[in-house]
């Protein structure tokens, strides 16, 4: 599950995802393609550790529920969405009410948007088998022992 709001850049409806571990707000260089850009002083990975390649930065502004908001953002090629992260959420004082599908932000409130992917995997973990190896103490001579738990 996924919190989204609904955004207005450029004049243009925007789905803007809400990622509390996203420590950057981003955005899709298509979804501002006339912005002018200023040097990034950051580098950014995902959550794999891949880096992600950054245009620039700008401050964008926006409009949620008819409110206008800005975000320090950095705008990158490799994405197609608008992500405003813990950056933007601590700096609006955000606080969340999930029953209500609500957000606070300071004196201001925007509804937020649940949204269910059924065919969609944005996360992928990886496990794999592994065998574990025991040491076997014996009078004082050690020896590898294969363990299997079942």
């Amino acid at each position: 599950m996924w919190i989204y709001v609904m955004a207005e850049v450029n004049g243009k409806a925007v789905r803007c995802l809400l990622d509390s571990d996203c420590e950057r707000s981003v955005i899709a260089r298509s979804l501002v393609p006339d912005t002018s850009l200023a040097h990034s002083r950051y580098n950014l990975s995902a959550a794999n550790k891949m880096d992600l390649p950054i245009l620039e930065d700008t401050n964008l502004h926006f409009t949620v529920d008819g409110q206008e908001f800005d975000a320090d953002i950095s705008v990158l090629p490799a994405i197609d969405e608008f992500l405003l992260g813990s950056d933007w959420l601590i700096k609006n004082e955000a606080k969340w009410d999930f029953a209500a599908g609500t957000i606070s932000l300071g004196d201001r409130v925007i509804h937020a948007y649940r949204h269910m992917f059924n065919r969609m995997c944005r996360h992928i973990l990886v496990s794999e088998d592994c065998i574990i190896f025991h040491i076997l103490l014996v009078t004082g001579q050690s020896s590898l022992v294969d363990w299997n738990p079942e």
